[in-house]
């Protein structure tokens, strides 16, 4: 990656005063990355830290006894990174408990759209989650789609 689409950190303030670190691409602009935690909370364009502790607390939790309930649902807990090009495509990747992730892509950050039938891989390590979080917020769209993704 070229130090120009490198992320770049700064450091800034937050609400209590304490030093945190606000990471952008600057080679994106009009671009947006937000993780949504198992527990609700959206935290716009994340640090490494912030997608590791995400997928920490999804892969504690038990995946689904029931064969029926593998498959991904509303109902499930899970962790998601979206990326929204200003104007342009939504792609999400969102990790289930017991290695599952989807694939979601759309035309815009209405959902109006699908550019592709959402689709998903299965059994796949904590490592190989982060790296596709990665690889999405550095904006390497290819990389995330060169994945044998299997269509729902």
């Amino acid at each position: 990656m070229c130090s120009r689409c490198a992320p770049v950190t700064h450091r800034a303030k937050n609400c209590l005063g304490r030093s945190v670190a606000l990471a952008y691409n600057q080679g994106m602009p009009g671009s947006l990355f937000v993780l949504t935690t198992v527990s609700g909370r959206s935290i716009r364009n994340p640090i490494d830290e912030d997608l590791r502790r995400a997928l920490d607390d999804v892969f504690q939790l038990s995946p689904p006894a029931d064969e029926a309930l593998a498959t991904p649902t509303p109902r499930l807990p899970s962790a998601w990174l979206r990326y929204e090009q200003r104007p342009g495509i939504t792609l999400v990747l969102e990790v289930y408990p017991g290695g599952t992730i989807s694939f979601d892509q759309w035309e815009d950050a209405h959902y109006a759209r699908e550019i592709a039938p959402s689709a998903r891989l299965t059994g796949i390590s904590f490592s190989h989650a982060l790296a596709l979080w990665r690889a999405l917020r550095a904006g390497d769209v290819a990389a995330v789609r060169a994945e044998n993704w299997e269509t729902q």
